[in-house]
C-alpha cells in the first residue's frame, strides 16, 4: 500500500525523528511537509535538510497560522500526522476541516494522528512529590475530561475526539501522549533536542541559574525520542490496516519503564553542566525566585511543576516496547543533549531567533 502523508512539525525534534522512521519503514509513502522559513534561503536550507532525511518528500510553504493552506493540503490526503504544536487550535481546525472535505469528496475514512503530551494528566502539585496514593492514569477507558480542567491539551484533544464521533464526515483520530521526550535527534540540520531542555537552558541564560518549579520534588515519566517515533509508526501502521483503536478509544500513552526522577535531580545536573561550560555562574539548581516564577503560565506550572504518571497499555497490544529507553536512560543522555542544545542556542541567538518558539 502507498499514498501520501501530510506531516506538520517535520523540522521539530519528535517530528524529524518520525520522518526518518517513515523513510526507513514506509518509503513508498510520499510525505508532504509543512515548512516555514524566515527567508527564501532559510526555506531552501530546511527543504534540503528534510529531503536529505526522506527523499520521497515535497514541501508546502506555510506556518501553523495558515489555516487555509493546512485545510487544502489535508483535503488531498488520507493521512495527516501532527508533530507540531499540541495546542494550536487554528491548525487543528484546518486539519480536521480538510480531512472532513476529503471524506465528503472520496468516501474514504481519513486518519489523523496528533501528538499531545503528559501535561494533560498533571496533578498540579506545585513542585511537591506524589502522595502515598498517587493518581495513575491508563489509556484504556481514558477521557481528557478525567483530568483537571485547567490542564494543558484538554480543550484541543476534546475537539479532536469530537471530530471522530460525528455521525457524518467523521475522521479516524488517534492521540499520542508521550512523557518527557529525551535523547539527541539524528536529523542534522533540523531540531535535535527536546523543548523541555531548551526551556530550562533559555531560562538559565536569562536568570543566571537553573530554576526549579518550587521545590522541584515532582516528576514525570519519560521516553526516548526514537521510542516516540516507533510508537507513532506502530500507531500509523495499525490505523492503515484497520486494527487501531480510534476516536474515544484512540488514546495512546507512551513512556519508558525508568523510575520517575524528581525534577530537582534533573535540574541539578543541568545546572552543573551549564556551569562547567561557562554558560551560568552558579552550579546546581534552586527554586525560581518569585519575580521569575510569577511570569510563568499556569500551563507551564501544570506541565513542569506537577506529577505526571500513566500506565501505557494500548501500544503494548501492538508489541511496542521502549527499546531505546532501555539502552540509554534520561540522566545518562543529558550531557550530550546539553552539548547539542548549547550549540543550537548559540546558532539561534546569532540569527536573532527566539529559542522558545522553536
Amino acid at each position: 500500500m502507498s499514498g501520501t502523508i501530510f506531516l506538520l512539525g517535520a523540522t521539530g525534534f519528535a517530528g524529524s525523528t518520525f520522518l526518518i522512521s517513515l523513510g526507513k519503514n514506509l518509503p513508498q509513502y510520499h510525505v508532504v511537509a509543512l515548512t516555514r522559513g524566515s527567508s527564501a534561503a532559510s526555506l531552501e536550507a530546511r527543504t534540503k535538510s528534510l529531503k536529505a532525511h526522506h527523499p520521497n518528500l515535497s514541501v508546502v510553504e506555510g506556518t501553523l497560522e495558515d489555516e487555509a493552506i493546512i485545510r487544502r493540503e489535508s483535503a488531498k490526503v488520507d493521512i495527516v500526522v501532527n508533530c507540531a504544536s499540541s495546542d494550536h487550535l487554528v491548525s487543528i481546525r484546518g486539519i480536521l476541516d480538510g480531512l472532513e472535505d476529503r471524506q465528503k469528496n472520496t468516501g474514504s475514512s481519513p486518519i489523523f494522528i496528533h501528538v499531545s503530551g503528559y501535561g494533560l494528566i498533571s496533578d498540579n502539585s506545585r513542585g511537591q512529590p506524589p502522595g502515598p496514593s498517587p493518581k495513575v492514569y491508563t489509556d484504556i477507558g481514558f477521557s481528557p475530561n478525567d483530568c483537571p480542567e485547567q490542564n494543558p491539551h484538554r480543550e484541543v484533544d476534546n475537539f479532536i475526539i469530537d471530530a471522530a464521533t460525528r455521525t457524518q464526515n467523521s475522521v479516524r483520530t488517534l492521540i499520542f501522549y508521550p512523557g518527557w521526550i529525551y535523547g539527541v535527534g539524528e536529523a542534522i540540520g533540523l531540531q535535535r533536542t527536546t523543548l523541555a531542555l531548551r526551556i530550562y537552558t533559555e531560562m538559565a541564560k536569562q536568570f543566571g541559574y537553573v530554576g526549579t518549579f518550587a521545590a522541584g520534588l515532582n516528576g514525570m515519566q519519560n521516553i526516548h525520542v526514537k521510542d516516540c517515533a516507533s510508537a507513532l509508526l506502530i500507531m500509523l501502521q495499525a490505523a492503515i490496516d484497520g486494527r487501531a483503536d480510534v476516536g474515544t478509544e484512540g488514546i495512546y500513552f507512551g513512556s519508558s519503564e525508568q523510575p520517575i526522577i524528581p525534577h530537582v535531580e534533573i535540574t541539578n545536573k543541568i545546572g552543573d553542566i551549564l556551569h562547567a561550560h561557562g554558560t551560568i555562574p552558579l552550579s546546581g539548581s534552586q527554586p525560581m525566585k518569585p519575580e521569575h516564577a510569577s511570569v510563568l503560565t499556569e500551563g507551564a506550572w501544570s506541565a513542569m511543576g506537577g506529577n505526571l504518571i500513566a500506565n501505557p497499555q494500548r501500544l503494548r497490544k501492538f508489541g511496542w516496547e521502549p527499546v531505546e529507553s532501555r539502552k540509554l536512560a534520561l540522566m545518562d543522555s543529558l550531557p550530550e543533549e546539553l552539548k547539542v542544545a548549547i550549540k543550537e542556542w548559540e546558532v539561534l541567538t546569532t540569527d536573532n531567533s527566539p529559542l522558545l518558539t522553536h
